[in-house]
């Protein structure tokens, strides 16, 4: 009896919290209304009506269908239109072939016949998977059969003031208001942030609008319930499962331009940015309160990621890419992945942001030049707030932080400051420690610097728990010749490959089945991702030679081998070993002339096998030994090898320019083409950042310094 009366005692509980949460929203609300009901009609909202040009009528139709019947609608309305000035479409899609809604339809149909009645924990189940393979393929091999006409999309700027009409928008506000009434996950939203994370129709400013959230919410909706008591993560899951089952029914997509939502029923056409959009109006559409994010850039990668931001019980936000993740606070993989400042996109105009802030006609750089983002770095990642003296000749109301980029001046902008000019300084809110940044600002549209390059670090000894560590200063000029031998360091992937082969030998037998054998050496420690020697100290023929891998990691990750003997033996199959990179102090290149290659056959023959084709990246990882047969017993002295890398070495044949950072700029120091696996220069300083550029291909690159020792140091990923 005591276990019933207590079970009763917590479902009224429940109830009664459940009862006063909705008093306190409608109070909330009641007083919001007293505030605000004669203040809706604003500079912003005149102008935006003034833009919409042609299409006044239909936004005209929006505020009087809810004027004086649902004044919080209108206020939602008046929010929307206020914003659509700063949003816009670059691609219309006019039309594409109506089959594509009619095998959606079936596909969606098919799909949720089979899991419907299933709870959560039976939506992985082998036996659903069979049932759904056995579903899917011949509906997808029937698809990818067909051909079908060519959406038409113009590509045109078309502002949303000017394109959406009433009937849109009437239907997109009246569903956002039911599921914020609704949805369990968002009852206890504010109006304002209701405003920014569940009303809008869009989650980025210039992408197309094919539907709106009574549209999505059709086809999402039965498979992403909330209206029950669910957390963020079962909800997401149910659109991960949902959105990723979706992709395979209808195969590759096969247009080249955007259609709108029925593209989730196929599979590619589909990187981060359509996640990220289709994730954020999606969940939107099922009452989750989502918004779009992405990172300006990365610290030792090119391009920038999006991803979605949700807002949980407490009001914080959570990361996650849909299809894949389910929501983490201070989601550590961002920190790991070096990402460079993050933006959350807004639909509201931040006047906080460059583009509000900027003097009249001031540049303001890509991708900061937005109105509607806002910097959440120190939601996601730890920061800290620096100071740097700013003098600068302009009258720029705003300075840079940048970093390093391949692309145009080999910067990005990554966050921004306004200059102080009475103190003649600027405060940077958001500086990411362990980072690169350049200080600049822009003369027109091209980059000046106004500091020396620096990097955060963390230090708990000083007050402000960090120090500036500068790069061109206390520079010392290096007396010897340097030898460079990358232009990127190597990734940590590609040093775990380099890792395992400890523990591998090198063989020798005269029996084919290496039966009986001797072990000639023992790699004792990881490879660096050039040419290199393991000596062997051998003097005994044998006909077969094995390199044989661990059990621990049984991968031949040998990019190239060579076997090598003393050109003293006279052996006939012999060619020109390739020669040795050489570093430090050495003052020359040698090809070691006491050493030939040795061949079990023709160069032609051989060269298909991966261990031999010439190409770094890759190597006979599939199998646990390379084996060496040669005609008769000879004596190999050496293995020459590389262990497979992402060939950010230096290429013979291929053309490099160094560029230095100085007077604010990347100067061109020489431009050489490779004649062996490194470049040898004079002339290089400590401390000085380099920029090795091969602008014959390959598209990894990094600053690095060079140490006392005269050794390549990269910024990042670098052992030192």
């Amino acid at each position: 009896m005591m276990q019933i009366n207590l079970l009763i005692y917590s479902s009224v509980s429940k109830r009664i919290l459940s009862i006063l949460t909705e008093l306190k929203r409608k109070i909330r609300l009641f007083l919001f209304l007293l505030i605000s009901l004669c203040s809706c009609i604003s500079n912003e909202l005149e102008h935006s009506l003034i833009i919409s040009g042609t299409n006044r009528t239909e936004l005209e139709k929006v505020l009087e269908h809810y004027k004086g019947k649902d004044m919080l609608k209108y206020k939602a309305a008046c929010y929307l239109i206020e914003n659509m000035q700063y949003h816009f479409s670059t691609k219309l899609v006019e039309s594409y072939d109506p089959l594509i809604d009619t095998l959606a339809f079936r596909a969606d149909s098919i799909y949720y016949s089979l899991v419907s009645e299933l709870p959560d924990s039976l939506l992985s189940t082998k036996s659903l998977m069979d049932s759904l393979r056995v579903r899917d393929t011949p509906f997808r091999e029937m698809v990818q059969s067909l051909v079908f006409k060519q959406p038409v999309v113009r590509t045109e700027f078309v502002n949303d003031l000017q394109r959406l009409d009433a009937g849109f928008l009437i239907a997109h506000i009246d569903h956002a208001f039911l599921q914020w009434e609704q949805s369990s996950l968002c009852r206890a939203l504010d109006f304002e942030t209701f405003c920014e994370y569940l009303l809008p129709y869009r989650s980025l400013q210039y992408y197309p609008i094919a539907e709106s959230g009574a549209d999505l919410a059709r086809l999402l909706s039965k498979y992403v319930t909330t209206a029950e008591e669910v957390s963020l993560t079962t909800a997401i899951e149910r659109y991960n499962t949902a959105v990723s089952r979706l992709h395979w029914f209808m195969g590759q997509y096969p247009f080249d331009d955007y259609i709108g939502m029925k593209e989730l029923f196929f599979r590619g056409f589909h990187d981060c940015v359509e996640i990220a959009h289709y994730g954020t109006v999606g969940l939107r559409a099922c009452g989750v309160p989502v918004a779009i994010e992405f990172n300006s850039a990365y610290r030792s990668l090119e391009g920038r990621h999006f991803h979605c931001s949700v807002l949980d019980s407490l009001g914080r936000s959570l990361t996650f890419s849909p299809e894949s993740e389910t929501p983490v606070l201070r989601n550590k993989k961002f920190a790991d992945d070096g990402v460079m400042n993050i933006y959350r996109q807004t639909f509201a105009a931040q006047h906080s942001a460059p583009f509000f802030i900027r003097n009249r006609d001031e540049f303001v750089p890509e991708p900061l030049n937005s109105p509607c983002i806002i910097d959440v770095s120190a939601e996601i990642v730890n920061t800290v707030e620096i100071s740097l003296d700013c003098r600068i000749p302009s009258d720029n109301r705003l300075v840079y932080l940048a970093t390093f980029s391949r692309g145009a001046n080999g910067l990005i902008p990554v966050t921004w400051a306004k200059v102080n000019r009475l103190r003649k300084q600027a405060v940077f809110k958001t500086v990411i420690p362990d980072r690169i940044y350049f200080p600049v600002y822009y003369q027109g549209s091209e980059p000046v610097s106004f500091g020396n390059a620096f990097m955060v670090r963390p230090d708990s000894t000083n007050r402000k728990g960090y120090t500036l560590e500068e790069y061109g200063v206390n520079e010392k000029l290096i007396e010897f010749p340097i030898s460079l031998l990358r232009k990127y360091p190597q990734k940590p992937t590609m040093k775990k490959v380099a890792d395992d082969l400890v523990g591998c030998v090198v063989l020798g037998s005269n029996d084919a089945k290496f039966a009986t054998c001797d072990t000639l050496a023992i790699l004792s420690k990881p490879p660096v991702p050039y040419y290199q020697d393991l000596e062997l100290n051998n003097t005994t023929p044998y006909r077969f030679y094995r390199i044989k891998t661990t059990d621990q990691s049984p991968h031949a990750n040998f990019s190239e081998v060579e076997f090598l003997t003393k050109r003293k033996y006279g052996y006939p199959n012999i060619t020109t070993a390739t020669p040795l990179p050489l570093s430090g102090l050495q003052s020359s290149i040698s090809s070691n002339d006491a050493l030939v290659r040795l061949l079990d056959d023709s160069l032609n023959n051989i060269s298909w096998k991966a261990e031999y084709d010439k190409n770094v990246e890759t190597a006979p990882s599939a199998y646990p030994t390379i084996d060496f047969k040669l005609p008769a017993a000879q004596v190999v002295t050496c293995v020459r090898f590389v262990p497979r890398n992402a060939n950010n070495g230096i290429e013979p044949g291929n053309v490099y320019v160094l560029r230095s950072w100085k007077a604010g700029r990347w100067a061109e120091e020489i431009r050489v083409k490779a004649q062996n696996h490194q470049i040898r220069l004079k002339g290089l300083k400590t401390n000085r950042l380099y920029w090795l550029q091969n602008i014959t291909k390959g598209k990894e690159e990094m600053p690095f310094v060079i140490d006392q020792e005269g050794r390549q140091r990269f910024v990042y990923l670098d052992s030192w």
